[in-house]
């Protein structure tokens, strides 16, 4: 009896909260029952491409530029040859093209995976239509549908959807390991060469307008006035990135800000802080809340529905309304000046480890397993009980 064939698809293979958790599942998913594919839209060599490759995927160049149509053909021809049974879509609303080709090409299982709650995108007319067909291929042509958090399930198919296809929450979880692993606040400073006595706020996430990383500056700027030797760093990257430093250099704060850039592995910046600090506009859902309960941090965050799921994470959090800057500057200098570190609760995590999605997620894909069983050779369906899907190994990846 063959594995089964996933082909998961998606924009790129860049360090990001995705991409962070599909690596963990390529690590961990137990590649006897399981062939993982992943398809990329984008152009160019991913960060995690080739630590896909050393864990036994298959990464699958894919670029929807010049042409969508021609992209469109490409991908039918990589289904048809693959024979997959699984096309797993992360693309938004993009998702509706992606499944309406795998289901011309006969793939019996069709999976649109949503994050955001919001559409930032330019409301244009234009966007108007596309997200309206788009949506409607991925009802027309989706077996099944996973959302990130409830907030997104709400938002995107509604409080009343239509029931007729399944829909479910599942939350990307996280390898709690390397977490685990012993690792002094003063040995991650040095190591990162960060001051050894310092206050440190930490931000993590990619430049992006709703990340809100320029109301940081704002707040960084209050939280200096009373502790002038406080230190901030943000770790990421993103087309908003220079104009963030460039505020920064404009209200003179260049020597209270570090930014690091392309980590593969956050875990020591994690333990090198001491406050983590989640200005957000929107989020599907907060996994790096989630990785900053995981170092131990106390978290100062927007109170936005997303965020409030992955709280629930947390030892210690304060949520704040994304516009309350002082809210934001009150609860950061406090955490600041107290410096303690919050011991991860085993128990509030336990939901956002890797462990748990991915018996979620052989749940879902147990789901399909009687169509699965028609493309499969042998006559009983293909794939392991959810509780069998991982493999117990350990390894770092960034976040």
């Amino acid at each position: 009896m063959r594995p089964v064939k996933l082909l998961h698809v998606l924009g790129s293979m860049g360090y990001g909260g995705i991409e962070t958790w599909l690596v963990h599942v390529v690590r961990h998913i137990d590649r006897g029952r399981f062939e993982i594919h992943i398809l990329t839209t984008g152009r160019g060599e991913g960060d995690y491409d080739g630590i896909v490759r050393e864990l036994g995927g298959k990464i699958i160049p894919c670029p929807i530029y010049p042409n969508v149509l021609t992209f469109g053909r490409r991908l039918a021809a990589v289904l048809r040859a693959g024979s997959y049974d699984v096309v797993h879509s992360h693309n938004y609303f993009f998702s509706g093209y992606v499944l309406r080709i795998a289901a011309r090409a006969g793939v019996p299982v069709r999976i649109a995976h949503v994050y955001p709650t919001v559409d930032w995108k330019p409301q244009t007319l234009s966007r108007r239509v596309y997200r309206a067909f788009m949506t409607r291929w991925i009802r027309q042509y989706g077996t099944c549908y996973i959302a990130a958090s409830r907030a997104t399930l709400e938002s995107f198919w509604g409080v009343g959807r239509n029931e007729d296809k399944p829909h479910h929450v599942m939350y990307c979880g996280i390898d709690l390991k390397p977490f685990a692993r012993e690792a002094s606040r003063e040995s991650c400073r040095r190591g990162l060469d960060l001051p050894p006595n310092q206050p440190i706020a930490l931000n993590v996430g990619r430049f992006a307008p709703h990340k809100n990383q320029l109301a940081l500056v704002e707040i960084a700027e209050r939280v200096l006035r009373e502790l002038p030797d406080a230190l901030f760093v943000l770790a990421g990257d993103g087309p908003m990135l220079p104009e963030v430093r460039r505020r920064v250099c404009e209200k003179g704060l260049d020597k209270s800000f570090r930014f690091f850039q392309r980590v593969p592995d956050l875990v020591p910046i994690w333990k090198a802080a001491d406050v983590f600090v989640f200005p957000t506009l929107m989020e599907g859902f907060g996994m790096v809340v989630v990785e900053a309960a995981a170092g131990g941090l106390p978290v100062v965050a927007s109170d936005i529905a997303g965020v409030r799921e992955a709280a629930q994470a947390c030892s210690a959090v304060t949520l704040v309304q994304p516009q309350d800057v002082s809210g934001f500057v009150t609860a950061t200098v406090q955490y600041l000046k107290d410096r303690r570190r919050y011991p991860p609760d085993p128990e509030r995590l336990s939901a956002f480890s890797i462990e748990s999605s991915l018996a979620a997620l052989g749940q879902i894909y147990s789901g399909g397993l009687p169509a699965l069983g028609q493309r499969a050779t042998g006559s009983s369906p293909v794939g392991p009980a959810p509780s069998a899907l991982f493999r117990k190994e350990g390894g770092k990846v960034g976040s």
